[in-house]
């Protein structure tokens, strides 16, 4: 009785207790193994966001090399309002022009919008985010309707740079 007892006890201390222990040794490698899971999975979102910036930034230099486009960004976004969302009002487009050291012009155009539903306002952010002629929203304003429950009025400028 007493040798089963000292081996059960050697055994509990081979297997857990000793700091070198079958248990220690396999708690070590999982986290391990966890940590490089997640260096992995981050690596993997890392290489899909920096593909999808290289499209971007490949999409950017073309347009941006091109010659000028035929229609303007005013007439562009007008037209693209107009199909993502035939019952909008918009009110008004304010634009503004600054040269980029004499390379490139870039084109501010303000746009307030009433009456969108947020579906349709959220149609159009991504019409244009994925167009291309390469615009961005740079910023958004978005309040209540005064004048129609359930809806929005909405404010945003959009950027645009073509070669002078």
């Amino acid at each position: 009785m007493g040798g089963i007892a000292v081996l059960i006890i050697a055994l509990l201390w081979f297997f857990y207790l000793w700091d070198d222990s079958l248990y220690n040794r396999w708690s070590k490698l999982r986290s391990e193994v966890i940590s490089r899971e997640d260096v992995l999975s981050r690596m993997v979102r890392l290489r899909a966001r920096y593909t999808r910036l290289q499209q971007e930034t490949g999409l950017v230099t073309s347009r941006l090399a091109a010659a000028g486009a035929a229609t303007s960004l005013k007439g562009f976004l007008e037209k693209l309002i107009k199909e993502q969302a035939p019952t909008v009002d918009v009110r008004r487009m304010k634009s503004r022009e600054e040269n980029i050291q004499d390379l490139y012009r870039q084109t501010f155009l303000t746009v307030h919008l009433e009456k969108v539903t947020i579906p349709e306002l959220l149609d159009i952010l991504a019409a244009m985010e994925s167009s291309s002629e390469g615009l961005k929203v740079e910023r958004l304003e978005i309040k209540l309707s005064r004048k129609v429950a359930d809806k929005l009025d909405v404010d945003f400028t959009v950027v645009s740079a073509r070669r002078i």
